[in-house]
């Protein structure tokens, strides 16, 4: 089991340094796309650790949360990083392209979440 869970933390942590990296290099939608697959990912170590099983299929970090019964926690961070999540990735009704619809700060706010909370469950997993 401690192969599958460094496995995925290792995946997670590489994620969110590539969000840092596009961050840098003003790429704020996949930076802030890759803060969501960061926290998924790391909520999944946190979940296979706590179950020894495999974790839910699913994207939504609220979701996940509350399996883990730690909503109450970090549910404003994960609420946030969600709703940029679902609405970056294809072009609007309106034809807007994702990308344009965020910017430095927005991204600055994905990645404080997203280390606050690797800051909160990192420190639970090996």
């Amino acid at each position: 089991m401690s192969e599958k869970i460094n496995a995925w933390l290792s995946q997670a942590l590489h994620d969110l340094n590539a969000a840092k990296i596009n961050f840098s290099n003003q790429l704020y939608d996949i930076s802030l796309y890759l803060c969501e697959q960061a926290v998924e990912k790391l909520l999944k170590t946190y979940y296979i650790k706590k179950f020894a099983k495999e974790p839910p299929k699913t994207h939504n970090l609220d979701v996940l949360l509350e399996t883990l019964e730690l909503t109450h926690e970090l549910k404003d961070f994960s609420s946030m990083i969600d709703q940029y999540y679902f609405t970056i990735r294809y072009p609007s009704q309106d034809n807007v392209a994702p990308f344009t619809m965020v910017n430095a700060d927005d991204a600055q706010r994905g990645l404080d979440a997203a280390e606050a909370i690797f800051k909160k469950l990192q420190k639970e997993l090996p």
